[in-house]
């Protein structure tokens, strides 16, 4: 009889940025393999559709491959985005900023966690991205904390 499986996060420090990513680091295992009778080296391929699955190419090769049903739990769903989302049981699982499985918890205007806007105020705007084709300005506020 099993019961009811949890699971937390342990580690929210983000890798740094010049070292290989954890879905690149699941591909390579597959170095020494022999896949159709030749030895590559495998690198990741992001798939928006399935973020879960492993899948990996031949690096200066133009075909990919699914190598597994479900990355190691903790993978990051979409490696390269600003989201935390995480894959547990090749299950793309929310995280929000308090790093939390399936939290709805997100950053306020001011970058706090959980946050209600009045930690910072705005000292100034600027446009930051104009649409022309559909007359549409953005303005971008500056921040700063308030102490």
């Amino acid at each position: 009889k099993r019961g009811r499986m949890r699971y937390k996060i342990c580690n929210s420090t983000p890798c740094p940025p010049n070292q290989p990513s954890f879905r690149l680091i699941q591909c390579s295992h597959f170095n020494t393999m022999l896949y159709k009778g030749k030895f590559y080296k495998w690198v990741q391929v992001n798939n928006r559709v399935n973020p879960c699955e492993l899948h990996c190419r031949p690096l200066n090769e133009y075909f990919s491959e699914k190598m597994l049903d479900a990355v190691i739990d903790g993978t990051q769903c979409y490696e390269g985005s600003l989201s935390r989302d995480m894959c547990v049981n090749g299950i793309c699982k929310n995280v929000g900023c308090d790093y939390e499985i399936d939290s709805n918890a997100v950053e306020d205007r001011c970058g706090v966690c959980h946050g209600n806007g009045s930690t910072c105020e705005t000292v100034g705007s600027h446009t930051c991205a104009t649409h022309t084709h559909t007359h549409t300005h953005r303005m971008c506020q500056i921040l700063r904390t308030v102490v």
